[in-house]
């Protein structure tokens, strides 16, 4: 988390708070509304670090986001649900 801590800030509150702000704007059925957010609230994708390695990029730092956003996950999903449902 010592490096990825910022993504890792946008991606669990700016992003999120800025989808739900959206649909504020543009309204949409609740339980639309309810699956986009709880999808966005759900950990980088495993695929992000393969997609990394094989153009060269930089993996190591791919696969710290995916073990974190899974750690953050396992805390921030429960508190969308219980502010959702």
């Amino acid at each position: 988390m010592k490096y990825t801590w910022v993504d890792m800030l946008m991606k669990v509150a700016v992003y999120l708070l800025l989808v739900l702000l959206l649909f504020f704007v543009w309204p949409i059925t609740h339980n639309v509304r309810n699956a986009v957010i709880l999808v966005s609230a759900m950990p980088v994708a495993v695929n992000t670090f393969i997609v990394a390695k094989w153009m060269g990029m930089d993996h190591k730092y791919a696969a710290e986001l995916i073990a974190t956003s899974t750690f953050i996950s396992i805390l921030v999903v429960p508190v969308w649900v219980y502010i959702l449902f």
